[in-house]
């Protein structure tokens, strides 16, 4: 049982989900999304089910954002203002060789398969201060990790790098 806005939702509540059949899973701000062992996306949110119904052979599962088996990207980002779903949705499309995703408040990052790294940032609005991440040259990174405002990346030998603010 997870709770959520102060109400205890059971993993059951997921449609069409046994709790043996989950390869993870995640609490949203208000409902929970699970990755089934099969490769599909599932939530507690009924209205998210439509959409998540065409995810298949997804390997790993970030904030409404899955890895692909070939390394592509879907996406389903309800947790960003209506204006930026659009512009994330359509950016994300384009992401290949993908093994990894993070994300911050407004920001994505993306782990390549050749150890290089691809972000997303919001081009106006609140929490956007227009400035690339500076993650193009980054080169041999392993693990990703991601703030509020900042990405940070494991290198192979062990060192790590970091771009943004906080």
């Amino acid at each position: 049982n997870i709770k959520l806005n102060n109400q205890i939702q059971s993993l059951k509540n997921i449609k069409f989900i046994d709790e043996n059949s989950m390869v993870s899973y995640q609490k949203e701000r208000d409902y929970i999304i699970a990755l089934t062992k099969d490769g599909n996306v599932v939530s507690s949110n009924i209205s998210l089910n439509g959409e998540l119904s065409n995810w298949k052979n997804i390997v790993s599962l970030n904030s409404l954002i899955g890895v692909c088996k070939d390394g592509t990207v879907k996406s389903c980002i309800q947790s960003f203002e209506k204006k930026y779903n659009e512009q994330y949705a359509n950016k994300l499309k384009n992401w290949n060789n993908i093994i990894q995703t993070v994300s911050g408040h407004y920001n994505v990052a993306g782990l390549c398969s050749d150890g290089t790294v691809v972000t997303i940032r919001p081009t106006g609005g609140l929490y956007a201060d227009n400035k690339p991440w500076n993650t193009e040259n980054w080169k041999n990174i392993i693990k990703l990790a991601c703030g509020k405002y900042h990405v940070i990346g494991l290198c192979s030998d062990g060192t790590v790098t970091a771009s943004g603010m906080e």
